[in-house]
């Protein structure tokens, strides 16, 4: 079945106006099903693309690119409620010039070089939830967020460090000089055996080389709690989202045995003062019907049988 993208209807947004001050189209991008899927479309992905929506209301498209078929009751949901989403098969990167991709992380990242570099946009990882709008970061060519990583002093204590670029939340206009650079650069860069090199550290040096041609952010905009800190994420309790944070990378790989257990709306009310819980706020008010179904039916359902 093919899907076809609705713009969203505002009469009060003027996009002649907008394209005229903003540099960057308000269009997101997600990238998955590069491998064939093993199992359903999963809640975190949902949220990844349903907060999107929500933090975004003046987004023109939310584009998910992929291969493969993707399948799964959130799947199916995620195309029923977020009415601007544009569904469009890729193919799946084979080679960075001369030099085979071995690995699918390399694959996926060279897919959103490629949509970035002829679409322009917002690109985020299937595995972020957004909390404020994208739309102040459109006026740079480009913008990309710094990250830490966790390393050890001479005495053996963990200290953070800026670890590279995080290539998990990029924004940037069609063949914005940033881009050019970093994509000539890439091939010589790019090891298929390791994984940070051409996407993560070399972004890093352009930016320090090339500092007009890109606007970058602190690690607190996207990527704070770090890759390391996922008992932060979804155990540590807030009195309220930290006003630096846009959009948080989960770093799934890293957080997986959290978010196994996070399946579906029931997990905010245990977990709501959580920091993903917290994220999760607008998007349970967006969809209210969800309440209803798993706390006030059940909840009258008790009430009757007393």
């Amino acid at each position: 079945m093919e899907w076809e993208h609705q713009l969203l209807p505002n009469e009060l947004f003027d996009w002649r106006s907008f394209y005229n001050e903003y540099q960057v189209p308000y269009i997101i991008h997600f990238v998955f099903g590069l491998i064939e899927q093993t199992e359903p479309f999963s809640f975190v992905h949902y949220l990844s693309i349903f907060s999107a929506y929500v933090a975004n209301p003046h987004v023109e498209t939310i584009y998910f690119h992929h291969h493969f078929e993707v399948y799964g009751p959130w799947w199916e949901k995620v195309v029923e409620d977020v009415p601007c989403l544009c569904i469009r098969h890729i193919d799946v990167p084979t080679h960075i010039g001369a030099k085979e991709i071995k690995k699918t992380a390399h694959k996926a990242d060279k897919a959103r070089m490629d949509i970035l570099w002829e679409m322009g946009g917002i690109y985020m990882d299937i595995d972020t939830i957004s909390n404020k709008p994208m739309k102040p970061f459109l006026m740079n060519e480009t913008t990309l967020c710094k990250q830490y990583s966790l390393g050890l002093t001479k005495n053996k204590e963990p200290i953070k460090y800026i670890g590279g670029i995080c290539n998990a939340i990029m924004v940037t206009k069609p063949r914005s000089k940033f881009f050019a650079k970093w994509m000539e650069s890439y091939e010589e860069a790019f090891d298929p055996d390791k994984w940070e090199e051409a996407s993560i550290w070399l972004p890093l040096r352009l930016a320090n080389e090339y500092s007009e041609d890109v606007n970058i952010l602190e690690p607190e905009v996207f990527n704070v709690p770090g890759y390391w800190e996922a008992n932060r994420m979804f155990s540590e309790h807030y009195f309220e989202v930290p006003d630096s944070l846009v959009a948080l990378h989960l770093c799934e790989s890293k957080s997986k045995d959290y978010i196994k257990g996070i399946t579906g709306w029931e997990w905010f009310l245990n977990n709501k003062s959580d920091l993903y819980g917290k994220m999760m706020e607008p998007c349970i008010e967006k969809g209210l019907c969800w309440i209803v179904r798993i706390v006030i039916i059940p909840w009258v359902l008790r009430w009757d049988s007393v």
